[in-house]
């Protein structure tokens, strides 16, 4: 067997800030909901970016607000 179903897809356009794992999560999300289509566009724009650092870094993501231009439920922003 040439690997575990868990293997995670390398990205060579993801942030340097995320993982494989978390950009894969970014990918597949996109899939899910119209209001999630273009979240991995997001992290292009230099000051939204930053802001995604932030978030994916911090050790309290949920305080920070999400850069995008729709508006998220609650339950989305989780």
């Amino acid at each position: 067997m040439a690997g575990s179903t868990g293997d995670v897809k390398e990205y060579p356009d993801k942030p340097s800030y995320i993982d494989d794992k978390k950009w894969a999560r970014f990918k597949a999300i996109q899939s899910i909901h119209y209001t999630f289509d273009e979240i991995t566009k997001t992290f292009e724009d230099e000051s939204k970016a930053k802001i995604w650092e932030s978030i994916t870094t911090s050790t309290d993501p949920l305080s920070i607000e999400v850069p995008v231009d729709k508006e998220f439920t609650p339950f989305q922003k989780l």
